[in-house]
């Protein structure tokens, strides 16, 4: 059994998206029509065609950040560190807090 722990200091979504940051930059791309008719249709289902292309591009490029960033500890991989069972566990948990 693999643990994960997030020793990420990637930027959250959040941090990225700041409520007041000007949109000054352009992100262009071709696809299919296939592409662009299921996008636009999942927007007009959602009701929020204005900035879906951008919520879900970020959600993916987190979520794909954050794979890269990820750690992930075999039980034997614990043993370098001098981590306990029940201190592993609490460490854990207060790494997953920060």
């Amino acid at each position: 059994m693999q643990e994960e722990v997030n020793m990420s200091v990637a930027p959250t979504s959040n941090d990225i998206t700041e409520p007041r940051e000007r949109n000054s930059a352009r992100l262009n791309f071709r696809t299919t029509e296939r592409i662009k008719e299921a996008i636009e249709r999942a927007a007009a289902l959602k009701g929020q065609y204005a900035g879906f292309r951008t919520r879900c591009g970020i959600r993916a490029a987190m979520a794909t950040i954050q794979a890269h960033e990820v750690t992930r500890l075999t039980p034997e991989d614990h043993q370098p560190f001098g981590l306990r069972s029940k201190k592993r566990h609490s460490a854990l948990r207060n790494l997953k807090r920060e």
